[in-house]
């Protein structure tokens, strides 16, 4: 699957990119790239949490007690989930996740909005490109969010 999806990225380049090229201008082709750049670096806002959050979890399935500094004396007192452990992960995941939604929403409507004032400035159908960046917005934020199932 991992091969399957970088070649889909990598098929983008030369399937999506001629069509952008040959029927939006040249201020439209500058505004896709920007978006495509912001979509891009959606993956910096997690901040790693989704990776140490899934190795969490995977211990509190093997049957952790706690999630502490792992020393490796320690026995395991069984090998069923601590569905505890999880719970607790999982709801501290939400939290931590929703707050980083909330600031990551505050982000792009106040930074993100004011540094494409001047690129929408230049495209034709202003109302358009302002809805597109609106669509972004929300796509990303739920996209985000929604790595708490991902995780």
């Amino acid at each position: 699957m991992t091969w399957l999806s970088l070649s889909t990225k990598a098929l983008s380049l030369f399937v999506v990119l001629p069509l952008v090229l040959k029927r939006f201008s040249a201020a439209e082709i500058s505004l896709w790239y920007l978006f495509s750049s912001i979509i891009v670096l959606m993956g910096l806002a997690d901040m790693g949490f989704r990776s140490t959050f899934a190795r969490i979890i995977a211990f509190a399935v093997g049957g952790a007690e706690d999630v502490g500094i792992y020393t490796g004396t320690s026995a395991r007192n069984s090998s069923k989930p601590n569905w505890v452990l999880i719970e607790k992960i999982c709801s501290n995941m939400k939290f931590i996740y929703f707050f980083l939604s909330i600031l990551l929403f505050l982000l792009f409507i106040t930074i993100g909005s004011w540094s494409l004032v001047k690129p929408i400035s230049h495209v034709d159908d202003q109302n358009q490109a302002w809805m597109a960046w609106f669509v972004i917005i929300i796509t990303s934020i739920i996209k985000f969010y929604g790595t708490v199932y991902g995780n």
